[in-house]
């Protein structure tokens, strides 16, 4: 199971993980497209391309996503999706957007020297926060307003055009029709919800057990803890417990995955607290549990080797509190020739 990194920002992982699914992307990009471009477009080439085209600067405010397709007579389009993780909308957004949307073009000329047309570029840019979205969304918005008066003017300056998913604004029934699949409508909810507590506490009751039904399902750790270790990372104290609440009330399944995760944030440092009363219990026991087996299986198998175990060796291996860290010692244990090696890297 990989959790996502303790950054500052949880979002750009959590929104990089959910559309890394492409049937996750294409119900998105069906939702916010022109109704008359979805129709057009052969959605069995849609592929995501890599890179990034965002500033440095802005990275810990913006995530971004190339995705490409063609439509079924063989044009070429290109859609910009780019996520604002920041309480406010930016203002200067709909410019930004247009020198990515250059670098996309100056990107895609290097890759295709011989071609003499650019694909099209739609910019999306999704945006969650609390307020909904307030900023511009054409370029001549920004421009003084003679571009606006004198359309002879108006037709000499280039212009771009947002398209906004604002998810602030839709309702849960809205998110219960963007997609058939249940992981997205879940990480929609949480990405309209995650920055008030207020809002998370008052939808939970309606998806928290829809987020438990996805951890019901078979190989939920691998497949969907990023969505419950996103909502432990953005949510406070009183909806860890709204959610232990609930778990009380749901399937063994999901609750073994939950206290999964919980336990494997713990180790991590990522988060404490995450669940109460007993089950905070039991998740430190099953921690403790897993490093006094992590040690004595460190130590069995360098006496099986035949290993002299040094005294300040073996004072590290019984000081190791991560049981991750003594899984890796567990495997040194097997290959190296002499104990005193066990913590080289």
């Amino acid at each position: 199971m990989t959790l996502m990194p303790n950054d500052p920002s949880p979002h750009d992982p959590f929104v990089k993980t959910v559309f890394a699914d492409l049937a996750h992307a294409a119900d998105e990009l069906r939702a916010v497209l022109p109704p008359a471009l979805v129709a057009r477009i052969d959605w069995r080439t849609l592929k995501r391309e890599p890179g990034s085209f965002v500033d440095e600067a802005l990275r810990s405010r913006h995530t971004d996503m190339l995705f490409s397709m063609r439509t079924k007579g063989g044009a070429e389009l290109r859609v910009y999706v780019l996520f604002e993780h920041q309480s406010q909308p930016d203002h200067w957004m709909v410019l930004r957007v247009l020198e990515y949307m250059v670098r996309i073009w100056s990107d895609f000329r290097a890759r295709n020297p011989g071609a003499r047309q650019l694909p099209v570029v739609i910019p999306i840019v999704l945006h969650h926060g609390e307020g909904g979205w307030s900023a511009p969304r054409e370029l001549h918005e920004l421009l003084d307003p003679l571009v606006r008066e004198v359309p002879e003017v108006a037709a000499l300056v280039p212009q771009a055009r947002l398209l906004v998913d604002d998810l602030a604004t839709l309702s849960d029934d809205a998110l219960e029709a963007r997609s058939r699949e249940l992981a997205l409508r879940v990480a929609l909810w949480l990405l309209r919800d995650g920055r008030s507590r207020e809002r998370l506490l008052a939808s939970l009751a309606r998806w928290g057990p829809v987020l438990l039904e996805l951890l019901a399902r078979p190989g939920s750790l691998r497949s969907y803890a990023y969505q419950l270790v996103y909502l432990f990372r953005v949510a406070d104290d009183d909806v860890h417990v709204a959610f232990h609440e609930l778990l009380d009330h749901t399937s063994p399944a999901a609750a073994e995955t939950a206290m999964t995760i919980a336990e494997k944030l713990i180790n991590e440092g990522i988060a404490k607290g995450l669940v109460k009363g007993r089950d905070e219990g039991r998740v430190e026991g099953r921690v403790e549990g897993r490093v006094e087996a992590g040690v004595r299986s460190v130590l069995r198998v360098l006496a099986k080797r035949g290993l002299e175990v040094p005294d300040h060796v073996r004072q590290r291996i019984e000081a190791c509190a991560d049981p991750n860290e003594l899984d890796r010692l567990l495997d040194r244990a097997f290959e190296i020739a002499r104990a005193d090696e066990l913590f080289a890297h």
